[in-house]
């Protein structure tokens, strides 16, 4: 049975899931498509210039560009195992700009420049901010932006559970990053309790 915590987090990240989705939408709407937002250049990712696009169909508090660090803990993110620190994840390393949404969660956000990426990049959701435990999986979950019809998505790491969203597995420095999938998918989070598959 789920922790009424458990409960607050469902309902947490599906209601950011459709914001985010939705912010896209009317990006898209206003003829202002990601495609154009200009955060690649010869000199890389600019990923103040992604959240300035991004950041007009949102309800923040505080924004923290890429040079600016008030926004988060300086506390590196964990996985979901808790061996180690997440690989891509705290936000305070470069490449990342962030954002307090006007309920207190901390969004930071990283596009992808690579001619053969299928996503715009790649959209962190952190739901109680600067607040611990700073978990993969448990506090902090990990969307994509799809080129394919600019379309949200939980990161699609999900689609293996062994490794992306299981407290028993070691050996992945981005555990945890799949199960953002699992909680919009199955609208729980069994995965703290047992090892889950899309079986269950």
């Amino acid at each position: 049975m789920q922790t009424y915590k458990e409960r607050q987090t469902v309902t947490h990240l599906k209601k950011f899931y459709s914001t985010i989705s939705n912010a896209v939408k009317r990006a898209e709407a206003d003829e202002n498509p990601i495609g154009n937002w200009e955060y690649c250049s010869g000199e890389g990712v600019n990923s103040d210039k992604f959240l300035a696009q991004l950041i007009k169909y949102l309800q923040v508090s505080k924004v923290c560009w890429n040079d600016d660090n008030t926004c988060s803990t300086d506390e590196a993110y964990i996985t979901l195992d808790q061996s180690r620190t997440w690989n891509a994840g705290n936000p305070n390393w470069g490449g990342y700009s962030r954002a307090i949404l006007s309920d207190g969660s901390l969004m930071f956000v990283c596009p992808s420049c690579g001619e053969d990426d299928d996503r715009y990049g790649e959209v962190n959701i952190d739901i109680n901010g600067e607040k611990g435990p700073n978990r993969l999986g448990v506090d902090t979950f990990h969307f994509y932006i799809l080129k394919d019809g600019a379309k949200v998505t939980p990161s699609y790491h999900g689609e293996n559970l062994e490794e992306s969203c299981n407290l028993n597995y070691y050996g992945n420095g981005d555990n945890g990053d799949g199960c953002a999938m699992w909680i919009i998918k199955k609208g729980n989070m069994n995965y703290l309790h047992k090892t889950v598959s899309w079986d269950d």
